[in-house]
């Protein structure tokens, strides 16, 4: 059942962006905050970013490390190097054939973009610690998914693939690796696992999780529709933002569950009819977010922060968001969210952002 649900999950993401890209075009709103940064960047050297090429690595050697450190984990070494060949073999074959398939161009003029080999590796291989080591310690696993997500930022950051090319690459990574430990089930029904090994729920409630949340929306500005034409208001955007939220009755008992602290930075890319009018939106935001658990899998949040930020350019300006979003735990400290928030700033009209994200919780 469990594995049922994140299939449905990473089924409906990635469908969701599909359709996005195909009405709104999400990957160039998200692509249009570098290019608005900096433009005509290329991550193709170190010096310029791109970094991603070692820290995709690091998952896969910190677990092999523990291993052959004698540090023991979940399985057995038989039982381990079935189930790294079968998630290995399963993501790297689908994602080889997918490139071929759909020999998608990339951001900076190569080929092959869709999916992120890099983010494909460095997801699968943070699903392994995860499961061979995370049941040791928490950090092992949240350590393992920073790392991967923080290659997947990277592949984005640098120009060489669109959003939905990483995000592909996490679900095919987590997804095949997790269907490599099911098939592994049914192969080993149950030996091969070490003496040591703990089947613990490190399950977080939602009510009361510290999370780090990335999160990317596509932003509709409102506006008469003659000044939008004429390319005085924007007509469209992308938004990326990280996100810490820290759960006040955590810090007194007094306070019942469900309040939380949020703070938030991000950067939208404002996109005009008039492209040489295009340019960023940075914003600082702080404020409360109250959580509703549905279950210890499910949640619904709303939410309302308030700020200040500059436009590219220099002029700061107040910004006030409000919102609600639905999570799932797809695994122990991971969790997605879709989420819809209204954004009021000043001097320009408001406007919606319709996203999702990925938040890493303990």
């Amino acid at each position: 059942m469990r594995l049922k649900l994140f299939f449905a999950i990473v089924l409906g993401l990635l469908t969701a962006s599909v359709n996005l890209r195909a009405q709104y075009n999400f990957d160039a709103d998200i692509t249009a905050i570098r290019e608005n940064a900096i433009p005509g960047f290329d991550g193709r050297t170190w010096a310029t970013g791109n970094f991603g090429n070692y820290i995709q690595y690091i998952p896969a050697a910190t677990l092999l490390g523990l291993k052959l450190g004698g540090v023991e984990g979940r399985t057995n070494w038989g039982r381990f190097l079935s189930e790294v060949a079968m998630g290995s073999a399963l993501a790297g074959g689908l994602s080889l054939g997918l490139k071929h398939l759909t020999a998608r161009t990339r951001p900076n003029g190569g080929n092959l973009s869709f999916p992120s080999g890099h983010t494909v590796l460095a997801f699968a291989s943070a699903t392994f610690l995860h499961h061979e080591y995370g049941w040791r310690s928490p950090w092992y696993s949240i350590g393992g998914y920073s790392l991967a997500m923080l290659t997947a930022i990277q592949r984005v950051t640098t120009g060489w693939h669109w959003m939905s090319d990483t995000m592909a690459g996490m679900a095919l990574g987590i997804g095949c690796v997790e269907l490599g430990y099911w098939l592994n089930e049914l192969i080993w029904k149950g030996k091969g696992l070490t003496g040591a090994y703990e089947d613990r729920d490190f399950l977080v409630p939602f009510a009361s999780a510290w999370t780090v949340e990335w999160l990317y929306a596509t932003s509709f500005p409102l506006g008469p529709g003659t000044e939008v034409e004429a390319g005085r208001l924007p007509y469209r955007g992308g938004m990326a933002g990280l996100q810490f939220n820290a759960p006040l009755h955590r810090l007194s008992k007094s306070i019942p569950a469900g309040p939380s602290l949020r703070a938030r930075v991000s950067a939208l890319s404002l996109r005009y009819k008039d492209a040489a009018n295009d340019h960023n939106r940075y914003a600082f935001l702080g404020g409360g977010a109250w959580t509703f658990p549905i279950d210890p899998r499910f949640g619904f949040d709303v939410y309302m922060l308030g700020g200040a930020g500059p436009e590219q350019g220099g002029r700061w300006a107040g910004d006030v968001v409000g919102g609600a979003g639905v999570s799932v735990i797809t695994s122990e400290f991971y969790k997605l969210k879709l989420f819809l928030e209204a954004d009021w700033w000043t001097p320009l009209p408001p406007a919606f952002h319709f996203g999702w994200s990925v938040a890493f919780c303990w």
